[in-house]
């Protein structure tokens, strides 16, 4: 199933035209957007939805381990190899192989990788026997296509093979009109019958989410948690406490007069500049021109 309030339009469109096709998929993105998730939908419709799908971690590989878990080797072909292992893209012969963080790639591994793409053929460390592999590969990347594109991070030959398809994932602060789809879309699959009130929604959609889709899921479970059980109304005060201190200066629209709200105003940006500074009290007062009594006494003042 396509989960379609979980992209932007463009994003969506081209994983549809991708699917469609056997080319090579790259897909970029902050961490947090749902690149594993796009991945996925591709892959199950696609031809080889019946396949496996293969998700590799490229970061969480040492740079001296990629040859052998993606290609697989022989008992007895290096030290500590006691029994024959099935590589990466072994496992996902006829599937879909799914690199995430590739720029996480050696760059001779790079060049062997490309000889796989474009023959179909590698060989299992410790073996002189070429083995035969037919994969369609999704790479993934936090970084830039820019980034991608200056011939640091990836071989030139390398990204213009793995790049058929290129599928830009925007961050979530910049598409906010999809959140209240996506939601409605997580409480459902918490399974609660609760509804977000309108305070709520107007402090969600004040913050900018650097953690994007993935940081809206969890405070979604948070939120569900923090409500009583079978709670019918989620409200501002089951949100997560660091949403509440970056968007406080809304709830400061209820303050019963002037010198509260202006009191409240100040409280909440104080805190924003504690929380840009690690709680440092002398870096923020600092920040902020003012001593440090200063600080305290605003943060105790906004609080009545």
């Amino acid at each position: 199933m396509w989960e379609q309030e979980s992209y932007d339009r463009a994003s969506y469109e081209k994983g549809k035209l991708a699917a469609r096709s056997d080319a090579p998929v790259l897909i970029v993105g902050e961490t947090g957007v749902g690149k594993e998730v796009l991945a996925r939908s591709i892959h199950q419709h696609s031809a080889r939805r019946n396949m496996a799908f293969v998700p590799v971690s490229c970061a969480s590989i040492a740079s001296t381990l990629f040859e052998s878990e993606l290609f697989g080797h022989t008992k007895g072909a290096f030290t500590g190899a006691t029994e024959s292992k099935k590589g990466f893209i072994e496992i996902a012969n006829c599937g879909t192989l799914f690199l995430d963080e590739i720029s996480e790639v050696p760059s001779g591994m790079q060049t062997k990788l490309l000889r796989v793409i474009e023959t179909k053929e590698y060989y299992q460390v410790g073996n002189t026997t070429a083995k035969t592999a037919d994969f369609r590969l999704i790479s993934a990347s936090n970084r830039s296509i820019t980034e991608l594109n200056n011939g640091q991070l990836l071989r030139k030959d390398f990204l213009y093979r793995i790049n058929t398809f290129v599928i830009e994932v925007p961050p979530l602060r910049q598409r906010r009109d999809a959140i209240p789809d996506l939601l409605t879309h997580f409480i459902s699959l918490s399974g609660s019958p609760a509804k977000f009130s309108g305070k709520a929604i107007e402090l969600i959609l004040c913050y900018p989410f650097p953690g994007n889709i993935r940081e809206l899921r969890n405070m979604v479970d948070y939120a569900v948690a923090s409500a009583a059980e079978k709670a019918s109304v989620i409200d501002a005060g089951h949100l997560p406490r660091s949403l509440l201190d970056y968007c406080g200066m809304i709830t400061c629209r209820d303050a019963s007069n002037l010198r509260k709200t202006l009191a409240c105003f100040t409280a909440t940006y104080v805190r924003y500049v504690l929380n840009e500074n690690e709680g440092d009290v002398n870096k923020a007062a600092e920040q902020l021109g003012v001593s440090r009594a200063t600080v305290y006494r605003a943060i105790r003042r906004g609080k009545g």
